[in-house]
Parts: C-alpha cells; structure tokens; sequence
C-alpha cells in the first residue's frame, strides 16, 4: 500500500513539474543591448512594460508566460524583454512607445531607431 502511495505522489509531482515548468525566457540588459541582441539573431523584439504594482502584470506572468504555445513562440522566434515602465529606461521608453496602462506588450523589430539615434 505504501509503495502505491509513494508511486502516486511521484506521479503527481512529475506531472505539475512537467506542466507548469514551461515559461517565457526573458533576456536582460539594456535597450540598447536588447536591440543589438535581436539584430544578432535576426528576432522580433517583444517588450513587456510592466510596473511593480500591476496586478494584471502578475497575471500576464502567470497565465500567459507559462502557456505551452506561447513559451514555445516566444522562446524561439523572439527576443523577450521586461522593463519596469516607472525606473531606469522605462519611462522614455513607455513615452517612445505610446505606453499609456499596464502591462502593455510591444512587438518591434531590431531596426527601430536605438537610443544612440534618438537621444534616450
């Protein structure tokens, strides 16, 4: 009886581990990086403004970068970054890209004027 329970809750853990251990891969670094990246590899950028008080940014995070069709898209034909829209580089950029509430996903590509251009 023992070995049957062991053998279930094994399965049970395998299971949530399998579902729920797919998610989007974000890349780190600056605009500026996050352009010459996309270049490198000839993707499509998606930029996710979010703000560290955005319930329906949470969610995003959850519900969405963890669905299978999506991580999948995502991870292998983009380039995923996130910026906190309030600090650092997000506020020009939020104004650059018209950001007006949270979250807000942008898709560019890597020819967009960088930040040497356009002064940000």
């Amino acid at each position: 009886m023992k070995s049957i329970f062991k053998s279930v809750i094994i399965l049970f853990i395998l299971i949530i581990t399998k579902t729920t251990s797919a998610e989007v891969i974000f890349s780190n670094g600056s605009y500026q990086e996050i352009l010459d990246l996309a270049k490198q590899q000839n993707k499509t950028i998606m930029i996710d403004f979010v703000t560290d008080w955005c319930k329906w940014c949470i969610e995003t995070d959850r519900k969405v970068y963890t669905d299978a069709k999506v991580t999948a898209y995502a991870n292998e034909h983009q380039i995923n970054w996130k910026i906190e829209a309030e600090k650092g580089e997000g506020p020009d950029l939020a104004k650059k890209y018209g950001v007006k509430g949270f979250p807000t996903i942008v898709f560019t590509s890597s020819d967009v004027v960088s930040d040497q251009d356009d002064g940000l």
